[in-house]
């Protein structure tokens, strides 16, 4: 290479990083937080920790990183089909969470107790909630995965209709034992699938489900909070959507996510959901508190559109809480650790609802049932276990050979 050229292919990101030129989309996922300042020591330099500070600096730092990232992912999709993880794509440039995928979700009998102690939690907390005039439910929110196995690369289809028993297998055998509210989004979103195959439930680059399938749950749970707590809440339908001419917030993650190049093509023109009062209904407004995941943003912002639910709390995966004022919400605090006050802050809301993805049932309830326990005592009514005979049989779908009901 002659000596200028190479001295230009040297000069050339030092110059974009000083003037800026040729601007890129930064890098989506998670940012790595700037390296902590190593001591100005001789033992620090001997150790390479000021080494390694200046080299994680230059890294960040480096002009046409971002260009170079996105390239080098965008020549391994072109020529390979492959991406970079946690992206996993499909037939059709259908993207996936790897997190999500069906070898990670395989029951064991560990989990399958483990699971079973967190639905007598909820059960717990179900029950000292009803007590104090709250009404709790569980969501189960859908995985990508488990309801368009269809879209998944040929190894992961090929474990998937393996249909060795799951997590959520566990989770509904523990179910039909005990009395917990409950809506199972998985099942609905399986239903509507063989029935509507076309219907969007999920989009092609996102993980989450769409806005007008989150649309359809919230209209479903609503109706699940009034038949199992005979509560008078508004409720609302489904009104004939408007198509948005491409992806709606977070309809894109996984695509985000892959950091390519050329993103063309893939962002679908998907529904704008819209909810209209139920006619001849006359709920009250109450607060709702949602102990989620990120599943659950996109109904709760459909609840907030409606400005029948006040006060409106999230307690992402029950570490942090978020508020809503109308559709805007606040920026994140710490939830209550004094009992009596996360008492008096739940305390605010007339329902509960505990979502938990199928991806993350062995985190299901993320804690706050013992919480509630702790903040507002044991139930008066004494929970009736089921029989030993009942226990084992739910333990024993996780040694089962084939999925329940296949």
């Amino acid at each position: 290479m002659p000596p200028v050229a190479f001295a230009a292919l040297l000069a050339t990101p030092l110059a974009q990083n000083i003037f800026g030129f040729a601007p890129v989309r930064g890098l989506g996922g998670t940012v790595a937080a700037d390296p902590e300042p190593a001591p100005r020591t001789l033992a620090a330099w001997h150790a390479g920790a000021i080494q390694d500070e200046l080299e994680a600096r230059a890294v960040k730092a480096l002009g046409l990183r971002d260009w170079m990232v996105r390239l080098d992912n965008q020549l391994k999709y072109w020529l390979f089909g492959s991406t970079k993880q946690p992206v996993v794509r499909g037939p059709g440039d259908w993207l996936v969470e790897c997190g999500y995928l069906t070898a990670r979700t395989h029951a064991t009998v560990p989990v399958a107790d483990q699971i079973m102690v967190a639905v007598y939690g909820l059960l717990l907390s179900q029950q000292v909630l009803a007590e104090n005039g709250i009404t709790q439910i569980l969501l189960i929110s859908p995985s990508k995965v488990e309801t368009m196995p269809e879209h998944l690369p040929f190894p992961h289809r090929q474990v998937h209709e393996a249909a060795h028993p799951c997590d959520i297998d566990v989770l509904r055998g523990a179910l039909r034992l005990v009395a917990l509210n409950q809506l199972d989004a998985q099942a609905l979103f399986s239903e509507w699938h063989a029935k509507e195959p076309d219907y969007p439930l999920f989009p092609r680059s996102g993980t989450h489900w769409s806005h007008f399938a989150a649309a359809r749950v919230v209209v479903s749970l609503l109706d699940a909070v009034e038949r199992c707590a005979s509560l008078d809440v508004p409720s609302f339908d489904l009104a004939e959507p408007t198509l948005g001419r491409s992806t709606g917030p977070s309809e894109d993650d996984m695509l985000v996510m892959a950091n390519l190049l050329d993103e063309r093509g893939m962002r679908d023109p998907m529904p704008i959901p819209r909810l209209v009062p139920r006619a001849g209904d006359g709920g009250q407004e109450c607060g709702v508190l949602m102990v989620t995941s990120s599943f659950g943003w996109l109904p709760m912002l459909r609840l907030a559109e409606t400005s029948a639910f006040t006060p409106q709390t999230v307690y992402y995966y029950f570490r942090s809480a978020f508020d809503y004022t109308g559709t805007t919400v606040s920026e994140k605090r710490p939830i209550p650790e004094d009992p009596a006050a996360l008492r008096a802050e739940i305390a605010r809301h007339r329902i509960v609802v505990v979502e938990c993805n199928v991806s993350q049932i062995r985190s299901l309830g993320y804690g706050f049932a013992q919480a509630v326990v702790r903040a507002f005592g044991q139930p008066k009514q004494p929970i009736v276990l089921p029989p030993a005979a009942e226990i084992e049989s739910v333990r024993a779908i996780a040694t089962a050979a084939r999925r329940p009901g296949r």
